[in-house]
């Protein structure tokens, strides 16, 4: 379905109450109408009413639709902000902690370095005390206790020699003893300086892994965190856009508004004047035609009289009675149906005239024409016969033009074509119903090719389908 909205979204007619106030105004006057029709012009005009304010009501529901949204995400920013900062906080606490880590990795290593070191040394005090050792027992072995007798028995030595000689063995001995324990005591320091070298590595991988992971997870939240908070500030911006697009359709409905309001008031106020010249110029030739019949009723009579005298005359002839003269009756429309339809072939309505659905807010607005569907170019044909009274651009309805039909049983007739793309008559010219008068077009407020067809009675727009046969 075609419509006429005020911009690309939103090519829709509405009613048009400033314009329609104007009209009522103006026709309120005219000496033609009857009170029950005052009565369903005012009801036209407060139904247009009603609908205007229904429209925008629409309008502003579909805003603060929009507000309600922007300010439910901005309160999801928030959430998501604090959340992010609790989590910016617990990284700052992670790294404090991995700071602290740290200094225990690097006490870590110095105490692994301090082991090495020991275990260096301790290794070194073994092999020196095996050195000593077999130093020792090589030296025993030269002076063994064992051979001390025959050595006695060989050499002849005295008694102080062979003491002498005894308490150096029972030294060396005890000396040997000594570098033995000595041994021990290296070994195991030895073994305990491997054992802390030990600890200390498997301490200092535990440290690092821990370090590692806790500086993971703290890292993963504050990137949850940071996601978290992108998408809900998108979301914002999101709503922030659309609060300002329903702004804007608002503002939007307004210009169109009053912009067609002043179209269709400039439309309709030409021709309520045209009608109320044509009443005037009506009235005139009554008045014009009655002077003339009563003239010709005297002239009549005067003749009558003059024939009755005659008539006591024997020679007299009698006389033509004058032509009498009847007032022109309004004429009837034409054929079949009221108007003829404006495009030849099956009528293919895309909007209708009156209440409808509004495409965008889902509320009701009024239509104040029918749109006829039909391809760019496709003739426009006179709806009935009449003169072009306006011809030019009108804003939302793009190229207009006006036929006015003159009375037909009565009531002053108008049609409106809308949208053309051109047009194939000029103003003040006169044409025979069925006479290409345009083509169809999409100029103006339009979301593509169609006509936009109107019908004014007695300078007021009425819904022209069924004047169409639809």
């Amino acid at each position: 379905m075609r419509h006429t909205p005020a911009n690309p979204s939103r090519r829709i007619f509405r009613v048009l109450a400033s314009g329609v106030l104007a009209l009522g105004l103006t026709i309120g006057v005219g000496t033609a109408a009857r009170a029950d029709d005052l009565d369903d012009k005012k009801n036209l005009i407060q139904q247009q009413i009603a609908a205007n304010q229904t429209q925008t009501q629409g309008d502003k529901s579909a805003l603060d639709v929009a507000a309600a949204a922007l300010a439910e995400s901005n309160q999801r920013l928030a959430a998501a902000q604090a959340d992010l900062s609790a989590k910016q906080k617990d990284v700052r606490e992670a790294q404090a902690a991995d700071a602290a880590l740290a200094v225990q990795v690097q006490a870590a290593q110095d105490a692994l370095a301090a082991a090495q070191a020991a275990v260096v040394q301790a290794k070194a005090d073994v092999d020196a005390q095996q050195r000593r050792i077999n130093g020792t027992v090589q030296m025993a072995s030269q002076q063994d206790p064992t051979l001390l007798g025959l050595s006695l028995l060989l050499t002849g030595a005295s008694g102080s020699d062979l003491n002498n000689s005894v308490q150096w063995a029972t030294t060396m001995f005890d000396t040997s003893q000594a570098a033995m324990d000595r041994l021990h005591v290296v070994q195991a320091t030895l073994e305990a300086a491997e054992a802390a070298a030990k600890t200390a590595a498997d301490e200092l991988e535990a440290k690092k892994h821990e370090a590692e992971q806790h500086l993971q997870q703290t890292q993963q939240l504050e990137q949850a965190a940071q996601q978290a908070a992108r998408a809900v500030a998108a979301e914002v911006a999101a709503n922030q856009k659309a609060k300002e697009q329903a702004a804007q359709a608002v503002a939007d409905d307004q210009a169109e508004q009053q912009a067609l309001a002043q179209d269709m008031a400039s439309i309709t106020q030409q021709i309520v004047e045209r009608n109320a010249r044509l009443e005037a110029e009506r009235k005139a030739a009554e008045e014009a035609a009655k002077k003339k019949a009563a003239e010709e009723a005297a002239a009549k009579k005067a003749a009558e009289e003059a024939a009755a005298a005659a008539a006591k005359k024997p020679a007299t002839s009698p006389s033509t009675p004058p032509s009498s003269t009847a007032s022109t009756p309004a004429k009837a429309p034409s054929t079949s149906t009221f108007f003829l339809a404006p495009i030849a072939g099956p009528l293919h309505v895309t909007s209708s005239f009156g209440w409808r659905i509004d495409p965008i807010t889902g509320g009701t607005s009024y239509h104040s024409g029918v749109d006829l569907g039909a391809g760019c170019g496709t003739p426009i044909r006179a709806a009935e016969s009449g003169t072009v009274g306006q011809r030019g651009w009108y804003g939302t309805l793009g190229n207009y033009l006006v036929l006015d039909h003159g009375r037909i049983n009565g009531s002053y007739w108008s049609t409106g074509y809308g949208h053309m793309s051109a047009y194939n008559v000029s103003l003040g010219q006169y044409v025979n119903r069925g006479d290409i008068i345009g083509y169809v077009g999409t100029t103006g407020r339009s979301t593509g090719c169609h006509l936009h067809f109107n019908a004014f009675k007695d300078g007021v727009n009425v819904n022209g389908a069924p004047l169409i046969g639809l």
